[in-house]
């Protein structure tokens, strides 16, 4: 049994496709392989065929809501099992709180069930936060995911632009002067690469972000606040909320 985490602060790196790719890889070696989707984004899960984003993973291991075993989806590719990703990954810090012990909690878990595989593959999120000290902790060797050349990341950047869905959000029941949005989306920058369209006194947003969970915030002439018309909130490292959009894989 040998545990790789696959990880990077950048996001776009191709840590998700390394992952996919590697595991397709030692599957067809007829090594059996497990897939840890840690980023609560679930680029790793959608890219095994794995849409359904209500599916149970590690939050719900480490809240005591299932066991590891119960979340591990099965064969979802050659010899290969997943441990699929949901929104509600991206809670995990603010549930723990000061838990002791907290880092370790990925590595408990493995250390029952590891002996069952012959390669763990952990897909770290792009933030050194919890859950990739969790990741870290836990494995054997750290893969730092990177592209090295111009064409690398051309073909990198095309990928991700065929990913991109349309998203446009409207917020009817806003009345004010200026409305800017920022975000995971657009590297919390307000408005950065954002349509505003402001048609009859409703204010429109139009961007495009490739699938998967984002949090933002708006900010309203002048004032930072979450969303008041979306009631999916996550608490932010500042003791305040942030608002979570979810964009879809279309098929």
């Amino acid at each position: 049994m040998h545990i790789t985490a696959i990880a990077n602060q950048k996001g776009g790196c191709g840590k998700t496709t390394t992952t996919i790719n590697l595991a397709a890889e030692l599957g067809r070696r007829d090594r059996s392989v497990l897939v840890i989707d840690l980023d609560p984004q679930g680029h790793a899960s959608l890219g095994m065929g794995v849409g359904d984003r209500d599916l149970p993973g590690l939050y719900e291991v480490f809240s005591d809501e299932a066991g590891f075993h119960d979340v591990v989806l099965h064969d979802v590719c050659e010899k290969v099992d997943l441990v699929p990703a949901n929104i509600s990954l991206a809670m995990l810090e603010s549930l723990l709180g000061d838990e002791q012990g907290r880092e370790r909690l990925l590595l408990e878990q493995l250390e029952r069930f590891a002996c069952l595989y012959d390669n763990i593959l952990i897909d770290c999120p792009p933030s050194l936060g919890l859950l990739s000290i969790n990741a870290l902790r836990a494995a054997d060797e750290t893969e730092l995911a990177r592209t090295d050349t111009t064409e690398d990341n051309a073909m990198t950047q095309q990928a991700e632009q065929a990913r991109r869905q349309m998203v446009v959000l409207t917020f009817d029941e806003i009345d004010c002067q200026r409305l800017q949005i920022a975000g995971d989306f657009n590297d919390w920058v307000p408005d950065r690469n954002i349509e505003t369209r402001h048609i009859n006194g409703h204010w429109q947003k139009v961007f495009t972000a490739e699938p998967g969970v984002y949090e933002y915030r708006l900010l309203i002439d002048g004032e930072w606040q979450p969303d008041p018309t979306n009631p999916a909130e996550i608490p932010n490292e500042l003791g305040g909320v942030n608002s979570l959009l979810q964009v879809p894989v279309q098929h």
